[in-house]
């Protein structure tokens, strides 16, 4: 508790600092609302925002009797599944700067924490700190815009949150991107010392991108490439079906890696009410100790997302960010209507079985969803999820889970 209030109080100093640094440049700023509060200079050299989440998420589930003799300890459950806090801002209109901390596991952890310098020559932005590696659609995408609750299972060998360098930058409008890092592979770690790396670079291009007028449209198209050197150390990923309170399914290991190389393709098409977003993931490693196995293995991972809203509304896409962002409902839940309510269907995929060192092997997912989104910032989630294990004895899961989400 005592660590939560040194915390809280160096954030206040922090945010107190900038606000006096706004009052001193100009002697006026002003504060308001936008899915966040935000404060600006009157020139807006000078921009904060302060905003989190809150998610509760509750699943129940029953599993096969063959699922149930290799995980016997499965249980119906609840958690915090997410509490943040950030707050985020600009220095005289080329520095940015974003922290968020999240506290839902009982222990304060930083997700994000970066400088960014912007206007730079030939490269025009550098990111610096811990923050997401750029690679997969699905991975870049914040947690509170999913359209279903968790990631599928392709995500999970994404590399997600790391201490690293980026360079971006954006041509034709924002039409065409990209960004490219090297990263230190620490997690969600603060520190690293050794001798790994992880090297990654997406590109994106938007060949439709239509927001005007009565008719919605894009198509979103992308590649990612990612290389790390892991000198020879074990490499581990667990997967579980799509729920964070259900067991992990899919084990693969391979006992010592030299290096990993990752690509992923990406594709997604909107148009007014309807969605489709798809990724498929090949990943492979190699090592030097070859008279452990035959020094290569690999996997692939597929899914595909389609979705449909109720209501007259559709996703939105950040064309700068080049991955998706908050349903804003036409009509709020209350006195104008009855907010956004979207249908959700997804298949994913994940298969290793031809390689020795993945355990658990194959495991497909189908899952199911309904969204209501009471307003910008508040959204309740049903999923309903069937999950298929051909390496335990075609053994299957059903799960059902809810979340409540408050965002901003």
């Amino acid at each position: 508790m005592a660590m939560l209030n040194r915390l809280f109080i160096v954030i206040a100093l922090i945010i107190g600092a900038d606000i006096s640094s706004l009052a001193q440049d100009k002697n006026s700023f002003t504060t308001y609302w936008d899915n966040g509060l935000k404060i600006e200079s009157a020139d807006k050299a000078f921009k904060l925002k302060m905003g989190g989440r809150l998610q509760y998420d509750m699943m129940v589930m029953n599993q096969s009797d063959s699922l149930q003799v290799n995980f016997p300890n499965t249980y119906n459950g609840a958690e915090l599944r997410r509490a943040r806090f950030y707050f985020s801002g600009s220095i005289y209109e080329n520095i940015s700067y974003k922290v968020q901390i999240d506290f839902a596991s009982n222990t304060i952890t930083v997700k994000d924490a970066y400088i960014a310098l912007h206007k730079l020559p030939v490269i025009h932005n550098i990111k610096v700190g811990k923050f997401k590696v750029p690679f997969g659609l699905n991975t870049l995408t914040s947690s509170k815009y999913l359209t279903l609750m968790e990631r599928p299972t392709t995500s999970d060998f994404d590399s997600d949150r790391h201490l690293g360098a980026m360079i971006y930058r954006s041509h034709l409008n924002n039409r065409l991107s990209w960004q490219a890092g090297f990263f230190y592979p620490n997690q969600d770690k603060n520190h690293y010392n050794g001798d790994g790396y992880l090297l990654a670079a997406r590109v994106v291009g938007l060949p439709i991108y239509n927001t005007e007028g009565d008719i919605y449209s894009l198509l979103h198209i992308g590649a990612s490439f990612a290389h790390g050197y892991h000198n020879n150390s074990e490499f581990e990923i667990k997967n579980r079906p799509e729920s964070h309170l259900a067991p992990k399914y899919s084990f693969f290991r391979v006992p010592t890696v030299k290096f990993s190389y990752l690509a992923n393709l990406e594709l997604s098409y909107i148009r007014n009410r309807f969605s489709f977003q798809a990724e498929y993931h090949y990943m492979d490693f190699k090592s030097n100790n070859s008279a452990s196995y035959n020094e290569k293995t690999h996997l692939g991972s597929y899914y595909g997302t389609f979705s449909f809203f109720l209501t007259n509304d559709h996703r939105s896409y950040s064309k700068k960010k080049t991955f998706f962002g908050n349903v804003t409902p036409k009509k709020n839940y209350g006195k104008e209507g009855w907010g956004a309510i979207e249908l959700a269907a997804r298949y994913s995929h994940v298969d290793g079985d031809e390689d020795r060192y993945i355990y658990g092997g194959e495991m497909n997912n189908i899952a199911t969803g309904v969204n209501w989104y009471l307003n910008p910032a508040v959204k309740v989630a049903f999923n309903y999820i069937h999950s298929m294990n051909p390496a335990y004895g075609n053994g299957s899961a059903n799960i059902y889970q809810m979340r409540f989400q408050v965002a901003f």
